[in-house]
């Protein structure tokens, strides 16, 4: 199934157009936790979220972007 992963916070949000296509929901949910993991190093996105919405447009899964402590 292609999965989309959302970015949202700060009454901002940005939807990925092109998705990626994963055999299960639990290696989408990988791929989640590593682009939170990502963008908390960047700084700008800490205490956003990671939305993964199904092919059908249906939210399955938020994962937060932690703010990162100094």
């Amino acid at each position: 199934m292609r999965y989309f992963f959302h970015v949202g916070g700060d009454n901002r949000d940005y939807e990925e157009k092109r998705g990626k296509q994963f055999a299960t929901l639990e290696e989408a949910l990988v791929q989640a936790r590593t682009i939170s993991e990502e963008l908390t190093f960047e700084g700008e996105y800490q205490g956003y979220k990671v939305n993964v919405v199904d092919g059908q447009g249906n939210l399955v899964d938020t994962v937060p972007i932690p703010v990162r402590l100094h």
